[in-house]
């Protein structure tokens, strides 16, 4: 066989090989959407399939109501800024609370975290309940962040929640209960937070409002 042949026969292989690796890259936008439509009406999609938008869209005229930062053993962890139409936050309208991370923290802690919070504040019956499905849902509606990072949850009356990080959907849950039990963490009387909710709900005391009815 000659030097020629062996170089043909050599780029035949190496293409036949790569060729499995290629299709299967091309197949996985399309399994992904098929996984998609498949799931149903009421199906979460993965974040990359969501559509993206703003959240301030969602607000219309709204305002910043109030923002503080939270603080753990003297270090600050995040600015929260609440934003909405009014005082006190009414129950039949979107509000946004935003959080702009000053550190790098993993969403394996995010999640812990607030679910420790949804645990506490919902009672140990709702808890007992709810308590792995709500882990399953903040698992998808969270990521890792680094400082300088926006996490924004925007409640939606009468629908649930969405997520984002910056301007990106990464999570749309359409779950009222857990859309309350998720922004009790900061607007509940009941908070671990007492000083944060009162700024965010701009009142010195915290005499303003929670978590909207």
């Amino acid at each position: 066989m000659s030097c020629s042949s062996c170089s043909n026969a050599a780029t035949r292989a190496s293409r036949a090989a790569a060729l499995p690796a290629l299709l299967m890259a091309a197949a996985l936008p399309l399994a992904a959407q098929a996984t998609a439509m498949s799931a149903g009406p009421g199906a979460h999609p993965p974040p990359a399939l969501l559509a993206s938008g703003r959240w301030q869209d969602a607000l219309g005229a709204a305002r910043t109501l109030g923002e503080g930062d939270m603080r753990r053993w003297g270090l600050r962890i995040y600015h929260a800024r609440l934003l909405g139409e009014r005082l006190p936050v009414p129950g039949d309208a979107p509000f946004a609370l935003e959080l702009t991370y000053y550190r790098a923290i993993t969403r394996e802690r995010i999640v812990a975290a607030s679910l420790d919070e949804m645990r506490r504040l919902s009672g140990p019956e709702a808890a007992a309940r709810q308590s792995e499905a709500w882990r399953q849902l903040l698992e998808r509606c969270f990521v890792d962040v680094r400082a300088g990072d926006q996490l924004t949850g925007l409640y939606l009356p009468g629908r649930g929640v969405r997520f984002y990080r910056g301007e990106q959907l990464l999570a749309d849950v359409p779950d009222e209960q857990f859309a309350r039990a998720f922004f009790a963490i900061w607007l509940d009387p009941r908070t671990r937070d007492a000083d944060l909710r009162a700024r965010l709900l701009g009142a010195t005391g915290g005499q303003h409002g929670g978590v909207p009815n």
